[in-house]
This record gives structure tokens, C-alpha cells and sequence, in this order.
């Protein structure tokens, strides 16, 4: 079967969901032992990677309801 656009998108969705949970589990335990300018520039990036995910989630949304009409 033929993956189509939208189900590369959800692939490269999920795929980035699960990193970003990795990561977070990785920020938590920097909180714990690593300096406080490591675990805030951490903090940042996790934040900008969970803002990227969203985004993606609504430009699919977005694309599968335009498909649709």
C-alpha cells in the first residue's frame, strides 16, 4: 500500500511525539543533577519542540479538512 501525504504527516506526528517524550523525560532528570543554565536552555528547546508538534498537528487538521471539502 501507498503511503499517502497526510499518512506521512501522521507518521512524522507520531514519530515526533514520541521524542518529545524521550526529551521530556530527559529534561526531568537534568532538573535534578544538571546546572541550572543547562536544564533552562533544555527547558526552551523542549518548548519550542512541543510548539512545532502543535503546529504540525493544526496543519494537518488543517489539510485533511480542506481534502475533505
Amino acid at each position: 500500500m501507498t503511503e499517502t501525504h497526510f499518512d506521512k504527516a501522521e507518521r512524522h506526528i507520531r514519530e515526533a511525539e514520541e521524542r518529545v517524550a524521550r526529551l521530556t523525560a530527559i529534561l526531568e532528570d537534568l532538573e535534578r543533577h544538571a546546572p541550572q543554565r543547562t536544564v533552562e536552555d533544555a527547558r526552551r528547546t523542549v518548548i519550542s519542540l512541543r510548539c512545532s508538534l502543535e503546529l504540525a498537528r493544526d496543519h494537518l487538521q488543517i489539510g485533511r479538512a480542506q481534502q475533505a471539502s
